[in-house]
């Protein structure tokens, strides 16, 4: 743990700048799905009047904030979503310090820049020439974790989860650098002698990380099994770049989906992918995505909804089956 202080974040963002600050980040979102008590996190949401169609995740967000005493925030502005304003108005309204990061719309190298300078104010950071040490610091471990996102798909020994669990993980670092870099080196000692995993259909996973990952086995045991997560693979900045600002510059997430799609379509050629699933929040502006996905990528796709519920119903466990049927027969 890097201080005593804790500050909670509600998805990617220059992480750089929290470690800098001495202050130990929480991603929210990941806190609330792995917590025990999640439920209790909906129904505070639910009591102090976020709307419905905010969706489960909003509300388990500002329920864990709440009900963990988490003081101050850090909430992710990207894309056009409605969610982070809801977000953040409640919180302020509730006494809770709410730090605003806005990933803009267009990619503007200057403007990512002002954000960042901005937010690293808001943190009384004094200047950012520590920034591009602890880029190179992070980087280490964010290598370690493109090697097990690797071996899903070139040794095949790393499963769906695993390689979802470990590189969501970079969103904040469990919190301690270097005690979850040394998770990664055990995590790839484990696995140097495990015996291949035996499905023979390979599927990407794109789009924002499931809120119920037990789709990653229900999709096992179909006969197939997930070798890319779009998303999270992004959170290991797999991409050459100069700088701390390129580095959030080449995250395609936040900006053009043209971008998104060229990354996607790269990976498909190298993995061998047979197919998408495109996990959509329904309480979100991904349709328009979807659309676009279907006629830019060569390959099946099978949308999946969620947003409203933290487990896969049968509806959805029977689509899956269908469409790794469909892609066995082809």
């Amino acid at each position: 743990m890097i201080g005593n202080r804790r500050i909670g974040i509600t998805g990617m963002m220059p992480i750089e700048l929290i470690f800098d600050s001495g202050v130990t980040p929480l991603d929210i979102r990941n806190f609330f799905l792995q917590h025990p008590d999640r439920i209790t996190y909906i129904q505070r949401g639910e009591m102090d009047g976020i709307p419905a169609n905010a969706g489960i995740m909003t509300k388990g967000i500002y329920g864990a904030i709440m009900e963990d005493k988490i003081e101050e925030v850090v909430v992710v502005f990207q894309k056009d979503s409605i969610k982070p304003y809801i977000l953040s108005e409640m919180l302020d309204d509730q006494g809770v310090i709410v730090h605003k990061f806005r990933f803009p719309l267009d990619g503007n190298r200057e403007s990512l820049k002002l954000e960042i300078e901005k937010l690293a104010e808001n943190l009384k950071l004094v200047n950012l020439e520590n920034i591009e040490y602890w880029r190179f610091k992070l980087n280490e471990t964010r290598r370690l974790a493109r090697q097990i996102d690797e071996l899903s798909w070139t040794k095949n020994t790393v499963s769906g989860y695993e390689n979802h669990r470990y590189l969501q993980s970079l969103i904040d670092f469990e919190g301690d650098p270097e005690l979850y870099m040394t998770k990664l080196y055990s995590f790839l000692n484990e696995i140097k002698n495990e015996k291949p995993f035996k499905q023979k259909i390979k599927l990407g996973l794109i789009g924002e990380p499931p809120i119920y990952p037990e789709i990653y086995k229900i999709i096992e045991r179909c006969g197939a099994r997930i070798v890319f997560n779009e998303l999270q693979r992004q959170y290991s900045m797999p991409f050459p770049v100069s700088d701390y600002i390129d580095q959030y510059l080449r995250y395609t997430f936040p900006y053009d989906i043209s971008k998104r799609v060229e990354d996607i379509n790269a990976e498909i050629e190298q993995r061998n992918i047979h197919g998408i699933i495109h996990y959509v929040d329904i309480t979100g502006p991904c349709y328009v995505d979807d659309i676009i996905f279907r006629k830019k990528i060569g390959l099946p796709i099978l949308t999946i909804e969620g947003g409203n519920s933290l487990v896969a119903n049968i509806k959805t466990i029977t689509r899956i089956s269908n469409f790794v049927a469909t892609l066995k027969e082809n």
